[in-house]
């Protein structure tokens, strides 16, 4: 087959490795495919090995008794406790690592010669993996020099796309892309040359290639080292594009490709798109550590052959890692897609624990896929390991993948299958396979590079970061995700990654805060509450109406899209807020059809898909699909979405007609096979799906009939289901009515109802209407309009609304002058307020502002009347100011009246009388003008209260003194005070004395 033929045909192939593999992905189909179909495949899971528990002691014994040999490995016992590499000295490690070279001497020298064969010892991990046979293994369950002994299991391995979704282009915007920064994917090898690995340069990213492939012993088992040999380093070491890769044309090795180009590819259009991986400039460290496995036995119930990887394996690469690649590349983590076993409670006990802690100490996380069997308890091994970062799946709408694995003991979610986006990228997470293709593929595969990817741009961001530092900034700004699938518990919610958010929290950049709420009930809105957004950031949200009820609108403060019930705020610049309304349901809630649709019989299938109603050979799978196909000649069902088929006894049941298919239904969306599958036959599946259009979960049938002797052929007929989340019986349809919904405008205008409502197909119904107080009913509008509402011949969902008007009244304000009361009339609706603004005018004030029917308040200039009941005139009263003038005296004199009232603008008049000797100073006012002579002054004008003062002083009067000659008198003249005295001193010339001292008005 050639090559060319491969890359075209990507679909075909791809699925044949993953199945193989049973890497953790789900399904995936090429986009070569979806453009154009070539064909029909079962999804992976059909097929895939199924998950066993680990094996105990005495289970490896029962196998080295069967089969003559078992690969285990050893931990060894050594002389002071391992402590991860990270938290020693460089001499510390080196002292270490002698004594794990010691401890491994010790041990094989003390085993049965021919016992075993070492398959790989380990530089840095306490261990060492061997083939043993009988006595070898009874050797080493006796041995003191054994701390621990475990199987050499073999793990399965378990982008317009996810990026958006997690935020990391608004992460690229600030800056952080991976750059400087490496993810190693421990994988299925890889095709370097892919241009999805290339730099702006054209430079491929792929800096470093190893392989650990243990195809040694025998028993068709391959290495898949280009070399042959079961290890390899350097570079194509890693390749993909082996021959050993390569099964009649099937390309076994995709995996690894496609998962590199999650984490880290760069810059591709595909159907389109421009697509990139999370960290588009980090580079790659590609480690192939799968081998080949030729026989039915190893691969069943899969074909063969098929690829695994051993654990003795994973344990070599993450010792390269840590030994030879650490010193000379900056490593963010280390990529896990593949795991296998069943795990409630952490794993520390093995081995690979102290590998996974050595890259830990160092700041490298190791992140792991938690695996696809649709567990919701237990994840699978080794992401059990509580030091790795355990990863499962959601799809692009944030909803638990039905095929991923959920327990308390996981960290993070992360997109792995679609669900969201046109086509054809809502089939599945689109990434790089070899031949430079692309191709469609889910898993809890996909989901861990994202994270892996995600923790080189955060490293970048924050490049001293610790693994447990950006672990809680990816959780604490986590998107929370609950698992709600059938059997979930409902109770373990885990965060999906928001990088730029968490790329914030590292840097200390500022967040926003995006609250979520419920407005008009009845429904739910997930997540609720509050989440931490990077600026710019955008956040994403499930509407889910309950039953009976239908989306309506999303309102609040952040704006954005709503999609079916999938709300994406604008970028976020501040914080703010998203409303989720809900409605009763309209419409016809039934969507029945008719399908006549044979049912393929192979290993493919047929598939249905609901909301369109189209039954064909198998295609991608979506939420809402159902598929039958053959296994080992049985009749299974798989199903894709959350809840499934109605199920008993471990199958998935056919139905009965008449069976009630609604919420005490137990569901199941394992893979099943039918119960009662018997040959010419009716029959009927109950199923229930979340609507990926409405939100709302839905229950509905599908008949079928069988014929043959087998069951076959088979035919899909008729279907229905109930829209709105009502129950439905198998094998009628049920009554359809139709809802009215009844509104009222404005709400507190009275009442409306319509009876019968909901009103049967064809039915009518009569609506009335009552105004309450302070309304008159106006019209009815929408599917009624006037006066009356009659709704006859019903046959879809109606809304009619009752309009009512709020009364209106006239209110009045007038004055019996000396001021203004404005304005002069207002209507005013009833129950409203009535304002005013009362002026008086100059001199004047306000004595009373009153209504006739309504109660005026208020003071200085504004009043109003408040709860207006009916027509009301408003008067305002003013009167004239008055003013106190008030008249003192210091003494000496007096000033009357003493107190007197006068008008604004008036005089005050007063009388002035000194005392006897004294005279008027003058006559004042504090806020007044007094003017006047004598006794008589006045005060003109008063604008104010005032207070006057008269003020009086003494009498003062010259006295002079002369003489007639022959003697003096002094002093010649002296100033001397009503009443007082004037003294003199005579003297007379020698030779005379005085005759008399005498004056014309004194004495």
């Amino acid at each position: 087959m050639s090559r060319n033929w491969l890359k075209h045909a990507a679909a075909f192939v791809l699925l044949g490795c993953a199945m193989a593999a049973q890497a953790q992905t789900s399904s995936d189909q090429s986009l070569n495919e979806l453009l154009a179909p070539l064909g029909q495949r079962a999804p992976e899971a059909h097929r895939a090995p199924q998950t066993r528990p680990p094996a105990t002691v005495e289970d490896l014994a029962d196998r080295v008794k069967a089969d003559g040999h078992v690969d285990v490995i050893v931990l060894l016992a050594l002389d002071a406790p391992f402590r991860a590499e990270g938290h020693l000295s460089r001499a510390d490690v080196q002292l270490q690592r002698n004594h794990i070279g010691a401890a491994r001497t010790r041990l094989l020298g003390a085993l049965p010669p021919a016992s075993y064969s070492v398959n790989r010892d380990y530089e840095s991990i306490p261990a060492i993996a061997m083939r043993v046979d009988e006595a070898g293994l009874a050797a080493l369950r006796g041995s003191r020099l054994v701390a621990g002994l475990e199987e050499d299991a073999l793990k399965f391995a378990s982008l317009a796309q996810s990026t958006p979704l997690i935020g990391a282009p608004n992460a690229w915007s600030s800056g952080y892309d991976g750059s400087g920064w490496a993810v190693a994917i421990l994988d299925t090898g890889i095709e370097a040359s892919h241009p999805f690995f290339r730099n702006a340069a054209n430079i491929s990213r792929v800096v470093a290639e190893a392989c650990f492939s243990n195809g040694a012993g025998g028993l068709q088992r391959v290495s898949l080292c280009p070399n042959g040999t079961t290890s390899q380093t350097g570079s194509g070491a890693a390749s993909a594009n082996t021959a050993q890769c390569l099964a009649s044309g099937n390309q076994l090795c995709d995996h690894g490709t496609h998962v590199a180009g999650i984490a880290a590819g760069r810059n591709q259009t595909v159907a389109g798109e421009t697509i990139n991986g999370v960290a588009p400039n980090a580079n790659i460290i590609a480690i192939q550590v799968f081998t080949r496995f030729n026989r039915a036995q190893d691969c069943s119930p899969a074909a063969a052959p098929c690829i695994a990887s051993w654990s003795s394996d994973q344990l070599a690469a993450l010792n390269y890692i840590n030994t030879t690649l650490r010193p000379s590349h900056s490593i963010a983590s280390v990529n896990m897609s593949l795991g296998g076993g069943s795990y409630g409670a952490y794993c520390d006990t093995t081995t690979i624990k102290t590998a996974i802690d050595n890259l830990r100490s160092n700041g490298i996380a190791t992140v792991i896929a938690t695996g696809n069997d649709g567990y919701t308890s237990t994840i699978s091994s080794p992401a059990c390991v509580s030091t790795a970062v355990a990863v499962s799946s959601t799809s692009k709408v944030d909803v638990v993948s039905g095929f991923s694995n959920v327990a308390t003991i996981m960290d993070l979610f992360a997109p792995g299958s679609g669900g969201a986006g046109p086509a054809p990228w809502n089939a599945g997470i689109g990434s790089s396979v070899p031949e430079s293709g692309y191709a469609l593929m889910s898993g809890t595969s996909m989901a861990t590079p994202q994270v892996a990817g995600a923790w080189a741009v955060l490293k970048q961001a924050a490049p001293t970061a610790s693994v447990t530092s950006v672990l809680n900034a990816l959780v604490t700004t986590g998107t929370p995700v609950t698992d709600t699938r059938s059997g979930a518990s409902g109770t373990i919610t885990k965060p999906r990654i928001n990088v730029d958010a968490a790329a914030a929290v590292l840097t200390g950049a500022p967040t926003r805060t995006v609250t979520s709420s419920v407005g008009t009930p009845s429904g739910t809105i997930t997540p609720t509450g509050a989440q931490t957004v990077a600026v710019n950031g955008k956040a994403g949200f499930n509407l889910y109406p309950a039953a009976g009820q239908e989306i309506d609108s999303v309102t609040g403060t952040c704006g954005g899209t709503l999609v079916g019930n999938r709300f994406t705020t604008n970028p976020v610049t501040a914080n703010c807020t998203v409303i989720a309304n809900f409605r009763p349901f309209s419409g016809n809630p039934l969507v029945c059809g008719t399908l006549n649709h044979s049912v393929i019989q192979n290993g493919d299938g047929s598939a249905f898909t609901l909301l369109t109603g189209v039954a064909q050979g198998y295609s991608a799978s979506r939420l809402d699909d159902i598929n039958l196909y053959v296994n080992s000649g049985n009749m299974w069902v798989w199903w894709y979405g959350g809840l499934g088929g109605v199920a008993a006894g471990g199958q998935i049941s056919v139905l009965p007609a008449g069976t009630t298919v609604g919420p005490a239904s137990t569901f199941s969306n394992a893979n099943q096979a039918m119960n009662n599958w018997l040959p010419g036959r009716t029959g009927y599946i109950g199923m229930a799906f979340d609507n990926a259009s409405t939100g709302q979960r839905n229950y509905g049938w599908l008949r079928m009939t069988t014929a043959g002797t087998s069951g076959y052929p088979a035919t899909w007929h008729d279907y229905c289901y109930d829209q709105s989340g009502a129950p439905i019986t198998t094998g009628s349809v049920p009554v359809v009515t139709y809802p009215i919904t009844v509104s009222v405008n404005p709400a507190p205008g009275g009442s409306a109802s319509c009876t019968p409502n909901p009103v049967t197909s064809g039915g009518n119904s009569a609506c009335s209407a009552s105004a309450n107080t302070g309304y008159t009913f106006s019209s009815w509008s929408g599917d009624c309009t006037g006066a009356t509402c009659s709704l006859t011949n019903v046959t879809s969902a109606k809304a009619v609304t009752a309009n009512f008007t709020l009364n209106s009244y006239t209110v009045t304000a007038t004055s019996g002058g000396n001021g203004t009361i404005t304005p002069a009339s207002q209507n005013v609706s009833h129950g409203g307020t009535a304002s005013f603004t009362v002026t008086p005018a100059t001199g004047y004030h306000v004595v009373s502002v009153s209504g006739d029917t309504c109660t005026v308040t208020g003071s200085g200039t504004s009043y109003s009347a408040a709860n207006i009941q009916a027509d009301c005139a408003v008067t305002a009263t003013f009167a004239i100011d008055e003013f106190t003038v008030t008249a003192s005296s210091g003494g000496n004199g007096t000033i009357t009246p003493a107190s007197q009232n006068v008008s604004h603008g008036g005089t005050a008049s007063f009388t002035v009388t000194p005392a006897t000797g004294y005279h008027v100073v003058s006559v004042s006012g504090d806020t007044c003008t007094v003017t006047g002579s004598g006794s008589s002054y006045s005060a003109a004008n008063i604008q104010a209260n005032c207070a006057v003062t008269a003020t009086f002083a003494i009498d003062e009067f010259t006295v002079t003194a002369t003489s007639g000659g022959n003697g003096t008198i002094t002093p010649a003249s002296q100033t001397v005070a009503f009443d007082g005295t004037a003294s003199f001193t005579v003297t007379p010339a020698t030779g005379y004395h005085v005759v008399s001292v005498a004056g014309d008005t004194c004495t």
